[in-house]
């Protein structure tokens, strides 16, 4: 992410050193045309509002991911104390939830002595 900062800022900062050098260096007896900075400068700013609904996006899905994460930690939390009956490799876990952890990237709860991942379960009753 902070590379796309920096990688952003640099963009925008060789825009605007080429549009200076551009109005430094032109022909006085044949100045460049207005139209085509209005032009140039309508699609640099352009470019900065794409770049910047990316960098919202990215932050919102950021945002629902982490949202996800803990909706998941909580419905962990609210089988302690249920039975379960869960498939792991190919076989059926029936057992009691007695502990949950965040592990490997998702809620595990500990069903008798076995690890089950939330995603794993069937079903659940009191």
């Amino acid at each position: 992410m902070a590379t796309t900062s920096i990688q952003n800022s640099l963009g925008q900062n060789a825009f605007l050193q080429l549009l200076v050098t551009q109005l430094k260096y032109q022909n006085p007896l044949q100045p460049t045309d207005n139209q085509q900075f209005i032009a140039q400068l309508a699609q640099f700013s352009s470019l900065e509002q794409m770049t910047n609904v990316s960098t919202g996006e990215t932050h919102v899905l950021n945002q629902l991911q982490a949202m996800g994460a803990t909706m998941s930690t909580s419905t962990g939390f609210d089988m302690l104390g249920l039975n379960v009956t869960a498939a792991v490799n190919g076989s059926s876990i029936q057992g009691t939830v007695t502990g949950v952890q965040f592990a490997n990237g998702g809620v595990q709860l500990q069903v008798g002595n076995q690890s089950v991942n939330l995603s794993d379960v069937q079903s659940i009753s009191k």
